[in-house]
């Protein structure tokens, strides 16, 4: 991975963390950058705004993680039920993705974000 894929990578992800942890309008450029400990420049080279760091965060960290989880287990012979509650099973206690005391990052996003922006609302 060259130096600008990383350290895009690293705003992406401490961007999620963020994200997650407090809400996407509750979180602030400045705050990403003193996280990430990349310049503003170096933000705004990879982002063109915060809207295209959110709208990536759901693309790269958030939707491939969730898609891959629930997929697993959805695609499993026998009971679906059953496959359901093993999946939400292991979504709540052994996945390191998803922390109970945050709730579900994607949903959350969805429910903070949608009526706001019609971007995030389709990529969600």
């Amino acid at each position: 991975m060259s130096k600008a894929e990383t350290t895009r990578s690293s705003i992406i992800q401490k961007s999620f963390d963020l994200i997650y942890q407090k809400g996407y309008q509750a979180t602030s450029v400045d705050e990403i950058i003193a996280t990430t400990q990349v310049t503003k420049g170096a933000f705004f080279y990879h982002f063109k705004n915060k809207e295209e760091m959110g709208l990536a965060v759901i693309s790269e960290i958030m939707s491939p993680r969730m898609s891959k989880f629930s997929t697993a287990y959805l695609r499993k012979g026998g009971d679906v039920r059953t496959n359901i509650y093993k999946m939400l099973e292991a979504l709540l206690l052994k996945n390191d993705f998803f922390k109970v005391e945050y709730g579900c990052p994607l949903v959350n996003l969805i429910e903070e974000m949608s009526a706001h922006n019609q971007a995030f609302k389709k990529t969600a």
